[in-house]
């Protein structure tokens, strides 16, 4: 089992907290300095970033403690107005941390850009189209970013999909490219923009059609990672209620509440 550590945390300042975070090497000391100081963001700095701006606003900025994930310690950020949320998820994660922790996977990790393009004379020519030179739009997106290809990512796939026209909602036809890329560590976003555009003249020039837009999607179902579980019901003991019997009972509130 994993250390005990940051005990009575919540009984501590602010400032002994900072400190508690440095000495378990959870944080640098750089961050702590940063911590102390709490930074805020300058009104003009703010009337730059935004149309538009009237204020600033803040958050409490706390940490979620106890969480064993994959045999490591993490302590878990949070900036959360909502009282009880991070004590009850350091309380929960205690109890995981008795059972094991939790365990992490991920199956793939390509996040996905799409290139909307409208106009098209022959939807089903342009789909056969694209899928014919497959190699070379992959080409061309790699190219744009070669960087993450030496590191072993880039685009990998093109998924084409069709969108019909609806003569009742009036809308046309539209032929969206899914642009498949291993990002690897990196989230993503500047990567897969810039390779979307760079690949978007010429599916105009295969398709003969328009371009509406080409951007990272919040499509990411080829990027899924799952965090499981299991905790003994013993571990649910809650004072005088044996752990079977807090199962008992909210499963009960649970049927009284549907």
């Amino acid at each position: 089992m994993p250390k005990e550590y940051l005990k009575k945390f919540y009984e501590k300042n602010r400032v002994e907290r900072i400190e508690e975070l440095v000495l378990n090497k959870c944080i640098t000391k750089e961050d702590a300095v940063l911590l102390k100081d709490s930074l805020q963001l300058p009104a003009e700095v703010a009337d730059h970033m935004i149309e538009n701006q009237i204020a600033t606003y803040e958050l409490p900025l706390g940490v979620a403690l106890n969480f064993f994930i994959d045999q490591k310690e993490y302590v878990v950020p949070m900036a959360i107005e909502e009282p009880s949320v991070i004590a009850a998820a350091s309380s929960a994660a205690k109890i995981i941390k008795q059972a094991g922790g939790f365990q992490t996977t991920i199956q793939n990790r390509r996040m996905i850009g799409q290139v909307a393009l409208k106009d098209i004379p022959d939807l089903t020519y342009a789909q056969e189209t694209v899928m014919k030179h497959q190699l070379a739009i992959l080409q061309k997106a790699n190219e744009a970013h070669p960087s993450i290809v030496k590191r072993g990512g880039g685009a990998k796939e093109i998924v084409v999909r069709p969108i019909a026209a609806d003569q009742a909602l009036e809308t046309p036809s539209f032929l969206v490219i899914h642009l498949h890329i291993e990002t690897l560590e990196a989230m993503g976003a500047n990567i897969i923009d810039t390779m979307v555009e760079a690949i978007k003249p010429y599916l105009e020039e295969l398709t003969n059609g328009t371009a509406l837009m080409g951007i990272l999607s919040n499509y990411a179902t080829e990027c899924l990672a799952t965090a499981s579980c299991q905790i003994p019901i013993s571990l649910l003991k809650k004072g005088n209620y044996s752990g079977k019997k807090c199962v008992t009972e909210s499963l009960r509130l649970v049927n009284l509440l549907l």
